[in-house]
């Protein structure tokens, strides 16, 4: 059954280009559906299932949530959502509005794609800034609209070769080690997955099948530190990134990565940096912005 609910709340900047609905018997092209430009405010929020679509949104932006799959998500600046839109998918904006550009397109393999990508990372991805050049992908596929120049076929390379770019950028950063146990690699991939969760060694063990104290051996002995520091890194890794690249406070920054409170991650940062995240934001936005004159 489809479910459409949309609360509808975008700038008058927002566009959308829509194709009409055309068959492909070969399935062999990437259909493009729609494709838009959006600046969505504070009450924007959708709700969608049933639809025979696959969704490549990227947060230009601000912030917003997404629950996928049972599972909630903060995205932020530089976020890429991908979800199989016949599942369950929702999303509304933060206080402050975001900005997205997305695609909604179809191929009769893509589920199957879809969840490898998902198994390897998430239905949101930390990209860091725009690796895979959507944005201008976008911006060129908006244009061909504007000028009366869309080609259907060229789209569909144009796609495929933005998906090889996503597999390849997730396939690197999920990085398994041969050298390990089947359910230590499991295990990692289930840390990044779910680093907003409380993931206490017990908790660990308990997905890996083994106990506590095994999981801490071999764990040192493969990756070369105790799962916690492990969790610490991957959490400080994102942290620093939210600081520099969002306005969120020190407080969402924390919740973000899993952190109960702001002392937390003030306790994460005084223990491997030696500065309190506060210090860390001031001290490295200003050298960013003196390296990096595009910056606001």
């Amino acid at each position: 059954m489809k479910i459409n609910r949309l609360v509808r709340d975008f700038s008058d900047n927002s566009r959308i280009y829509r194709r009409p609905e055309t068959a492909d018997p070969s399935g062999l092209l990437y259909r493009l559906q729609f494709t838009g430009y959006e600046e969505i405010g504070e009450k924007y929020h959708i709700q969608r299932s049933g639809y025979e679509s696959f969704l490549l949104s990227y947060v230009c932006g601000g912030s917003g949530n997404v629950i996928c799959n049972g599972k909630y998500y903060h995205t932020t600046e530089n976020s890429l959502i991908f979800v199989n839109c016949m599942e369950p998918f929702e999303s509304w904006s933060d206080p402050d509005g975001y900005v997205i550009c997305y695609l909604h397109f179809y191929n009769p393999h893509l589920a199957d794609f879809c969840s490898y990508i998902q198994s390897l990372a998430a239905p949101v991805i930390d990209l860091g800034g725009d690796t895979l050049a959507f944005r201008e992908m976008i911006r060129e596929l908006h244009r061909s609209f504007e000028e009366d120049r869309f080609d259907e076929e060229k789209t569909s390379l144009e796609i495929h070769r933005l998906l090889l770019r996503l597999k390849r950028t997730v396939e690197s950063s999920a990085a398994v080690i041969p050298s390990a146990p089947e359910y230590i690699n499991r295990l990692i991939l289930y840390i990044k997955n779910n680093l907003t969760e409380s993931l206490t060694l017990s908790r660990c063990a308990e997905y890996a099948g083994v106990t506590p104290n095994h999981l801490e051996k071999v764990f040192r002995r493969q990756i070369g530190m105790p799962v916690k520091r492990y969790i610490d890194n991957l959490r400080l890794k994102k942290s620093e990134q939210l600081l520099l690249c969002s306005d969120l406070r020190i407080a969402e920054v924390a919740r973000s990565v899993g952190l109960e409170d702001t002392q937390a991650l003030i306790r994460l940062y005084r223990g491997l940096l030696g500065m309190t995240p506060g210090d860390y934001r001031r001290v490295y936005s200003s050298a960013r912005k003196r390296q990096d004159p595009a910056v606001p």
